[in-house]
């Protein structure tokens, strides 16, 4: 659960739709006090839109059902909540994930211009 993250054109209310049930899934026999501070917790820590983080913050105890009628409430004020990655960060990371298979092709059937992006090691 603590791996999925915010991806970059998810709005909050549906990172929040997905979020909701992996923590059910992850805690299935916790009480609800406890599987809303889990939910509360991860989607203050990831969730991109730094606005409503600051909206968040200023309410320390929120149920699921609270937290997502203040999401909803706040998309449907500004809009969803939609977000962009950097796009050095994101040039970064598609370096990083390459395959060897995918950078040996790459090689082959691209010409050579200079300087070869690294290949991800095995």
């Amino acid at each position: 659960m603590s791996a999925r993250l915010q991806l970059p054109e998810e709005s909050a209310r549906d990172y929040l739709g997905c979020l909701r049930l992996l923590v059910f899934a992850a805690f299935p026999n916790c009480p609800p006090v406890v599987t809303d501070a889990v939910l509360t917790a991860h989607f203050r820590a990831v969730i991109r839109d730094d606005h409503l983080r600051r909206k968040l913050i200023k309410k320390p105890d929120l149920t699921s059902d609270q937290l997502l009628s203040l999401v909803q409430d706040y998309e449907d004020h500004y809009g969803p909540s939609l977000t962009t990655p950097c796009f050095a960060a994101s040039l970064v990371q598609r370096k990083e994930t390459r395959s060897v298979v995918t950078q040996t092709y790459r090689n082959f059937t691209h010409p050579s211009r200079g300087i070869q992006a690294p290949v991800a090691e095995v």
